[in-house]
């Protein structure tokens, strides 16, 4: 399993929960559509958090499944135009997981 991890920095013109609403709205029904998608999280930083405003963990496969998944030309246009709706800049990278305490 790899895990595709994005950090999300919001739009100053949009509030917080503007951010959260449009993201958990419209771009996360497209995106739950992706092509071998194992699972999809969203994490919503704290108002202490300035680095960051969310996080996106998105699980496949594999990184090929991953890449070719967010590739699909029948939804990359759609999560672009939802993305650009609440997002100024995502940073992508593929983490894999080794779990120390798994979650009760």
């Amino acid at each position: 399993m790899i895990r595709r991890i994005s950090i999300v920095h919001r739009r100053p013109d949009i509030s917080r929960e503007e951010f959260v609403s449009r993201w958990t709205g419209e771009h996360a029904q497209v995106a739950a559509r992706l092509k071998g998608l194992r699972g999809y999280v969203l994490y919503f930083a704290s108002e202490a958090c300035a680095s960051f405003d969310g996080i996106a963990v998105t699980s496949f496969d594999s990184r090929d499944a991953a890449e070719r998944a967010f590739s699909d030309p029948a939804l990359a246009d759609d999560l672009r135009r939802t993305r650009d709706e609440f997002a100024t800049s995502v940073e992508v990278c593929f983490v894999e997981e080794q779990v120390i305490v798994a979650e009760t």
